[in-house]
């Protein structure tokens, strides 16, 4: 018994502090789109991990919570990064296109 209650203690120090992150909510306008995803470097640019959802109005909408910092993204929009990203902020990235860029303060 003691055991588990070392393993609880042990978990819970591993948690991240969510008090220093902030939800940003991103949209993508795509109405013909079948799947729209949401990569960048706070999630290793995996295309599959961060699904966004379809609103009627044809906008794609999800809200990620970021700690301070800032953070590099793109869509992937059925099957392909997309070309046309709507940001004010952009990096060029290795690949030849431009990453978005967002602050979190």
């Amino acid at each position: 018994m003691a055991v588990a209650g070392s393993i609880k203690k042990m978990k819970g120090s591993f948690l991240k502090d969510r008090s220093k992150e902030q939800a940003i909510d991103f949209t993508y306008y795509a109405p013909d789109a079948k799947k729209v995803y949401l990569a960048g470097k706070f999630n290793d640019w995996n295309v599959k991990s961060h699904p966004m959802k379809k609103g009627s109005d044809g906008i794609w909408r999800l809200s990620v919570r970021l700690p301070v910092g800032r953070h590099e993204y793109k869509f992937f929009v059925d099957g392909e990064w997309a070309q046309q990203i709507p940001c004010s902020t952009t990096a060029f990235n290795p690949y030849g296109t431009y990453n978005c860029v967002i602050g979190v303060s």
